[in-house]
């Protein structure tokens, strides 16, 4: 059974102290272990759902590992993956034993937990399929885990010492701890300081940015305060709590784009009136991300919220609304003004006209433009505001 020796030890434990700040990341570190101790071994990232992620290892490795453990049954029903994502506690030794036998044992000596493969799991010609090894979880926040394995080359589940193993693991285990522990720290560090950056262009405007989960990253002074004047948003302790309807759509709608891997319309603009001055706000979102960053510090993107006055409403849209949809100038201040109120009750006393002169205008303007409700009215003049 191989195991490192004393000046092998040291050699790893400085190698590890340096992958932090290394361009080229972890893989040397893994190679190394690979090459001394005539195995494989796995430093995988998965984001809260068991996705694999590109950090550490890498991706193709975090997808290989997760779907070598996938295909091994615990007693509860459970694969084996989803145990060690969802179950295990830190640094459980998880065995994995032969994917070859149709029942298998993997056990921690306290707890006896056993596995079965699946029964048409035939993996003779794969080493990984049924070499003994070991897996536990090294780290697990709210929104990712981190797997480090190592599986043994030319060892059955009779030949190995299980003693040995478990010893030379748990070596291998305490020295990776404190050098992963430094590349989240710095990892942390790096993605502040890109925020920092970012916000920095921001703080001539009341800007906030939020994640998809609506956390509140960064703001400028008057950020938040705007939102909450405008009642659009509040925070909620670390959260945006959005109350505008529009806004919450809009997002949904950034997201929904995002992930579908495309980004031809990053930005979405908002009007409304200020409570108390009635002057136009105007509160763009924008969709923004850090490019400096490792490929899955961002694999979810930031939203840049902006909120900027103006005296006048756009004239340009109103003129742009007569010219290409042929709407009179009564026409084209309806429509803008109900997109900014979102209500037509409100637009009619802001506007001093009778409901009757008001219907009369929202069912030529929906004739002009094509539009059928106010929500693709609203549409069709957000998508012109942006143009100024």
């Amino acid at each position: 059974m191989p195991a490192l020796s004393q000046r092998d030890h040291i050699e790893l434990l400085m190698q590890m102290l340096k992958r932090p700040l290394q361009p080229e990341g972890w893989p040397p570190v893994l190679n190394f272990i690979d090459g001394k101790l005539n195995c494989r071994t796995f430093l995988a990232e998965y984001d809260g759902d068991g996705t694999p992620l590109r950090s550490l290892g890498g991706e193709e490795q975090a997808r290989e590992l997760a779907t070598l453990l996938s295909r091994i049954e615990t007693v509860n029903g459970n694969t084996a993956f989803q145990f060690l994502l969802t179950e295990a506690s830190p640094l459980y030794p998880y065995s994995k034993t032969s994917l070859a036998n149709h029942r298998q044992t993997a056990s921690d000596p306290a707890t006896g937990s056993q596995e079965t493969s699946h029964p048409d799991a035939n993996m003779a010609g794969n080493w990984l399929e049924n070499a003994p090894g070991l897996v536990t979880p090294v780290r697990r926040t709210a929104h990712s885990f981190v797997l480090f394995g190592c599986l043994f080359r030319g060892y059955s589940t009779e030949r190995i010492d299980a003693d040995r193993a478990s010893a030379t693991f748990h070596t291998l285990v305490n020295a990776l701890l404190p050098a992963l522990d430094l590349h989240f720290q710095l990892e942390k560090q790096r993605l502040e300081n890109q925020l920092r950056e970012l916000m920095l262009l921001e703080q001539d405007s009341a800007a906030v940015l939020v994640d998809a989960n609506r956390v509140i990253l960064a703001e400028t002074s008057e950020g938040l305060e705007r939102l909450n004047e405008l009642d659009i948003a509040v925070r909620r302790q670390r959260h945006l709590a959005i109350n505008s309807r529009r806004l919450e759509i809009a997002l949904q709608e950034q997201l929904a784009t995002f992930e579908e891997g495309g980004i031809a319309d990053p930005t979405s603009v908002l009007f409304c009136p200020a409570p108390e001055s009635g002057l136009v706000c105007r509160v763009s979102l924008e969709t923004v991300s850090c490019p400096s960053l490792t490929p899955d510090a961002c694999a979810q993107p930031l939203f840049l919220i902006r909120t900027t006055t103006s005296k006048d409403p756009p004239d340009e849209v109103e003129i742009c609304l007569q010219d290409h949809y042929e709407l009179s100038h009564s026409e084209a201040r309806l429509a803008w003004h109900l997109t900014m109120t979102g209500a037509l009750n409100t637009t009619i006393q802001d506007l001093g006209i009778t409901q009757n002169t008001a219907k009369t205008h929202l069912r030529r303007i929906y004739e002009k433009t094509g539009a059928h409700t106010q929500l693709q009215l609203a549409r069709l003049v957000h998508r012109i505001a942006r143009l100024f």
